[in-house]
C-alpha cells in the first residue's frame, strides 16, 4: 500500500523540457533514487507519456534494469503474468484503485490554460508484489485483499483510503474477491538487452526507468 512518509522531489529533465512536458522526473527525497512513474489507462496526459526504452541502448546490454510498465487497459493478474516475455521478471503489480477518474480529466486553470493530468510516482501507487522468500512464492491477489481488510477493520491511519478502495473493489458485493483486482501496470526486472523485446508491444502505454545504481 502507499502512504510512505518519504517525500518525492521533482528535478527538471532536459528532454522533457524541450518537448514541453507539464511535469518533471520524480526522485526519492531521502536517498535520491529515481522513482518510476505510472499512467492510468484512458487518462489524457496530452500525449506526454514517457518511453524510457531508448535509454537502455546507452547501457551495457548485460546491465540489470528495473522498469515500470503502464498498460493500455486493465488486465487480470493471470493475464498480466502472460504478457511480458520470458527472461523478464515481474516483481510488483499496480492495482486499479481509482474510483473517481473524472478528477484526472483536462481542465481550464486560473490563467485560462488547459491543464492535464500528471502521472503517479511510485510513492503514491497501490499494489502488491512477489514475496522475497526462497524459494519465491508466486504472487496472488489475496495478500492485497487481506491487507485491505485489515486496514478497514483497524480504523487507523489512512482508514479513509482503505475504505474507499475496499468499496470501489467490492461494488455491490459484501466484500471484494480476486476477480475484482484489476492490474494497470507492472514493475519488471531484467537486463537492458532483454527489455528491448518490449519495443512496440501494444499493451505498453508508458515505460519508465527506476533507480539507477551507476551511470549506464
Amino acid at each position: 500500500m502507499s502512504g510512505s512518509t518519504k517525500q518525492s522531489i521533482s528535478i527538471p529533465d532536459a528532454h522533457m523540457q524541450k518537448n514541453s512536458y507539464e511535469y518533471s522526473r520524480s526522485y526519492n527525497g531521502l536517498n535520491g533514487q529515481r522513482e518510476m512513474l505510472f499512467y492510468i489507462p484512458g487518462v489524457d496526459y496530452n500525449d506526454k507519456i514517457l518511453n524510457d526504452l531508448p535509454l537502455l541502448q546507452e547501457m551495457d546490454p548485460a546491465k540489470l534494469v528495473e522498469m515500470a510498465i503502464s498498460f493500455d487497459k486493465s488486465y487480470s493478474l493471470s493475464e498480466v503474468k502472460q504478457l511480458t516475455p520470458s527472461g523478464l521478471t515481474q516483481t510488483w503489480y499496480w492495482v486499479d484503485t481509482y474510483d473517481n477518474k473524472k478528477i484526472y480529466e483536462p481542465y481550464i486553470d486560473g490563467n485560462g490554460n488547459k491543464s492535464y493530468a500528471i502521472p503517479h510516482s511510485e510513492s503514491w501507487a497501490h499494489g502488491f508484489g512477489i514475496s522475497p522468500t526462497e524459494p519465491a512464492i508466486e504472487a496472488t491477489e489475496q495478500p492485497f485483499l487481506d491487507a485491505l481488510e485489515r486496514g478497514v477493520q483497524l480504523k487507523g491511519n489512512y482508514h479513509y483510503d482503505f475504505k474507499r478502495i475496499y468499496n470501489y473493489l467490492k461494488k455491490d458485493k459484501s466484500k471484494p474477491d480476486a476477480s475484482d483486482v484489476r492490474i494497470l501496470g507492472v514493475v519488471v526486472t531484467g537486463t537492458a538487452e532483454e527489455f528491448q523485446v518490449l519495443s512496440g508491444k501494444p499493451y505498453v502505454r508508458g515505460i519508465t526507468l527506476g533507480a539507477v545504481v551507476d551511470k549506464y
